[in-house]
């Protein structure tokens, strides 16, 4: 894994880069991940040698259609929000705007983690090993995350994003068979279940602080635009799958 050096020459930061994705790639038969905050250029997709693209751009929130695009791209690589910047420091950005930029990278179809050990404490100098409670709660938020699409039955590597079939913009779906939305207000919001005609959804809301689920009665599709109402206050994560005959 590189970082993106923006800051250096760009031929000899490119010629460094050629010259270690070939030494490891000889070597063994690891994933190689090579960073480019540049998602608009495709380098990284045709590069043979690369099989991850990290990525950190700055903002936590707001990230969605950044990596949407990269998902789309050919020949199709994954995506890892490897690190978000400005660094977390317990206060800035928020727990809630943490949590928010991991349920939206993932919608998105990519990757999140924070590995900024410096800003995260390993070194029990850094400012924020005084702040270890924030830390290990956002890290409590990946978590979750994490157990929902591994752990709870997600078929996510059938599914792409999908932000136009939600009214939130955060939807990962394959039409007519399963939808995850992310309403980050937890305000009531619209989904276009229009695709399997007369099809019945097992419904589940989750949520994203706690971990936990919340069963609710089937839903019947049919309709353009299905409207939705978390059972809880704040932000919610929803999760529907055909129930088949």
């Amino acid at each position: 894994m590189f970082n993106e050096g923006e800051w250096y020459d760009p031929a000899q930061r490119r010629h460094h880069e050629q010259h270690f994705l070939a030494f490891f790639r000889a070597r063994c038969a690891n994933l190689l991940l090579s960073n480019s905050d540049h998602i608009t250029a495709d380098e990284p997709h045709r590069d043979r040698k690369v099989d991850v693209v990290s990525l950190h751009p700055k903002g936590w929130t707001g990230q969605s259609a950044v990596f949407v695009r990269g998902f789309k791209v050919r020949p199709p690589k994954p995506y890892l929000y490897s690190e978000p910047v400005p660094e977390f420091d317990g206060d800035q950005p928020t727990l809630a705007e943490v949590r928010r930029s991991v349920w939206e990278t993932a919608l998105a179809g990519a990757g999140w983690v924070n590995q900024n050990d410096p800003s995260f404490g390993w070194d029990p100098r850094a400012a924020i090993s005084a702040r270890a409670a924030a830390r290990d709660r956002a890290y409590d938020y990946a978590g979750h995350c994490a157990r929902f699409f591994n752990q709870s039955g997600v078929r996510f590597w059938e599914m792409a994003p999908a932000g136009k079939l939600a009214s939130t913009g955060l939807c990962l779906a394959r039409a007519g068979e399963e939808y995850v939305v992310y309403s980050p207000t937890g305000d009531r919001f619209t989904l276009d279940l229009s695709a399997q005609r007369n099809a019945r959804f097992a419904m589940r809301w989750f949520d994203p602080r706690s971990g936990e689920f919340h069963r609710a009665n089937p839903v019947s599709a049919g309709e353009l635009n299905t409207a939705f109402t978390p059972p809880f206050a704040g932000d919610a994560v929803l999760h529907l799958k055909r129930i088949l005959p």
